[in-house]
C-alpha cells in the first residue's frame, strides 16, 4: 500500500505541474491587424501574458505606388497572485515531499 501511495504521490505532482506550466499560443488576424497572444500558467489563471498587437495600413501614394505604415503595441505582465502558484507549489510538495517521517 505503501508504494501505491508514493506512485499516486508522484502521479498527481505531475500533472500538477504540467496545470501549471502550460503553455497557450494563439494568433488572430482580422481587418484591423493581427493579435498574438502567448499565456503561461493554470488555462484559468496564467501568471504570465504577453499580447502584441500589429496594425498595418496600405494606402494608395499620388505618384501610383502604395504607402504602408503600421504600428506595433506589446503588453507583458507578470501575475504574482495566480492560481497557478498555489498548484505549482502542490505539485512539488507532492513530488518532493517526504510521504512521512523517517523513523530515528
Amino acid at each position: 500500500m505503501d508504494g501505491f501511495m508514493r506512485q499516486l504521490r508522484r502521479i498527481v505532482g505531475v500533472l500538477l505541474l504540467c496545470v501549471s506550466m502550460t503553455y497557450q499560443h494563439d494568433t488572430r488576424t482580422d481587418a484591423a491587424g493581427e493579435t498574438t497572444e502567448v499565456r503561461v500558467g493554470a488555462w484559468f489563471s496564467p501568471w504570465y501574458t504577453s499580447t502584441e498587437v500589429k496594425k498595418e495600413q496600405t494606402d494608395p501614394a499620388s505618384d501610383g505606388g502604395t504607402i504602408t505604415s503600421g504600428s506595433t503595441h506589446k503588453t507583458v505582465s507578470f501575475t504574482m497572485a495566480s492560481w497557478s502558484w498555489p498548484i505549482l507549489a502542490a505539485g512539488l510538495a507532492l513530488l518532493f515531499w517526504p510521504a512521512r517521517k523517517p523513523k530515528l
